[in-house]
């Protein structure tokens, strides 16, 4: 099956989801109608179609495989929409043991995982912004142990000289931005890979069906590599 990205999986499943309804539709007026060859007809056609289509998400799933972006590297995001123009690349991570606050030091339970992200905008259109929405991002460790952002983290870091703390909007011109995100992790975690999805909720179920989307149902994931670099306390000098 060839791999289907950005609109491509987006408009099968809109071409699919008109062809069933349209099966269903002729197949209800024909048992309004009292003829049943007809309705078993366009009923059957609905059910192969959903069948087929079904089939093809699950096939593509089962054939995609986990994907490891090194640091630097760029993911970009496609899913449903028309293109695949918004991106994400790790640009840079370190163990810090505390962040410094006007209140005295920020002290993590375990360790403050800081990583600086870069989002890009590869649109054609120099006029066309890109928006990410609703980032979902979690470290995924050795064992399946998932990690959420540290809220105490991120907060500790407001008024610094880092890249602004990543918000539940952005919008990406063509200049690449920075942006922050914090975890506060276990000193003895394993193979810590960040995950990152995003999208409004509805987009991400309507995902589950589309064929080679990453979100859709089975299929693999793609995982960030953060590395491990050396602990140490951050300051204000460096902060």
């Amino acid at each position: 099956m060839s791999k289907l990205v950005g609109g491509g999986n987006a408009i099968l499943l809109l071409v699919t989801m008109m062809a069933i309804g349209g099966a269903t539709i002729v197949a209800f007026l024909a048992y309004r109608r009292n003829n049943p060859p007809v309705m078993r007809t366009f009923a059957g056609g609905a059910v192969i179609l959903a069948l087929l289509y079904g089939g093809g998400v699950i096939a593509a799933s089962a054939a995609s495989s986990e994907q490891v972006i090194e640091q630097g590297q760029t993911k970009w995001f496609c899913g449903f929409y028309l293109d695949c123009h918004l991106g994400m690349s790790v640009e840079g991570s370190e163990n810090v043991a505390a962040l410094p606050t006007a209140d005295g030091p920020v002290k993590p339970v375990g360790s403050f995982h800081v990583l600086t992200l870069r989002l890009h905008n590869n649109a054609k259109n120099p006029n066309i912004d890109m928006m990410l929405y609703r980032p979902d991002a979690k470290i995924i460790d050795a064992l399946g142990n998932e990690y959420s952002r540290s809220a105490a983290g991120e907060a500790a870091l407001a008024g610094s000289q880092r890249p602004a703390v990543l918000g539940a909007e952005t919008r990406v011109t063509h200049t690449p931005i920075d942006a922050t995100i914090v975890f506060d992790l276990p000193a003895n975690i394993q193979q810590p890979r960040l995950q990152v999805s995003e999208g409004w909720i509805v987009y991400r179920i309507i995902e589950l069906g589309l064929i080679n989307d990453e979100n859709s149902i089975f299929h693999r994931r793609s995982f960030f590599s953060i590395g491990k670099s050396p602990e140490r306390t951050a300051s204000s000098a460096n902060e």
